[in-house]
């Protein structure tokens, strides 16, 4: 059924931003965002900001080319919504190049930002700074794990905007912004136990559920 798919909300969420919901906020339900950060341009890049449940459910998207401080204020409304109680969606701005979109996150007071793991950052002598750090070695990997995901039913959509994009990209090409903010969305929730998606004072004895939803199935060339 073609209707089911489509999303249950589909509008404007801020001047040049358009949001879409397929799957509204669940009680037991835990969120991590990527966002693909834009120029803050109307004639540039879009910033995208796509929202995983747990499961690998794709459940919200924020798409367009707006300032960044109205990408931010929009982000957050949407965020707000799929908070439960102390648990804080996992927010994971795209920080490479975009210092001051991630500076402009921090400000909010956002509880619960992404940051990477001790283990993963290559620079010793310096804090871990927070969000996403798209490097050309993790530029790679997170295009081949998100075509696996898709491919095995791990990410369920049904956005059939980001799926084209899935369609027309290849390898050596620029990351689509749809994609590449899937890609990051992914890489952390594969990444972080649900745990770590809590905000500071959250109980820790959540443990990843199963989505049950129907998958597509492969949309990569």
């Amino acid at each position: 059924n073609d209707k089911a798919h489509q999303p249950r909300e589909d509008g404007p969420c801020g001047p040049g931003l358009r949001l879409r919901v397929w799957v509204l906020p669940s009680t037991w339900g835990r969120y991590v965002a990527g966002q693909d950060v834009g120029s803050g341009q109307l004639d540039g890049d879009a910033t995208v900001l796509q929202v995983l449940d747990q499961g690998g459910n794709h459940v919200a998207e924020i798409y367009g080319r707006s300032s960044m401080s109205s990408a931010v204020q929009a982000s957050v409304r949407l965020l707000e919504r799929y908070r439960q109680g102390l648990h804080w969606p996992l927010w994971a701005p795209e920080r490479t190049g975009n210092d001051g979109f991630v500076e402009l996150v921090i400000a909010t007071g956002w509880p619960n930002i992404f940051r990477a793991k001790p283990k993963d950052w290559e620079h010793p002598d310096r804090e871990r700074p927070y969000g996403w750090d798209t490097t050309p070695k993790s530029r790679r990997k997170m295009i081949e794990d998100l075509i696996e995901a898709i491919n095995h039913g791990n990410v369920t959509t049904y956005d059939q905007e980001f799926l084209q994009d899935c369609q027309r990209f290849k390898m050596d090409e620029h990351l689509p912004d749809r994609v590449a903010a899937m890609a990051i969305a992914w890489q952390v929730r594969q990444g972080e136990p649900v745990a770590s998606w809590h905000g500071p004072e959250a109980d820790r004895r959540d443990t990843v559920g199963a989505s049950n939803a129907r998958p597509f199935g492969s949309y990569w060339r």
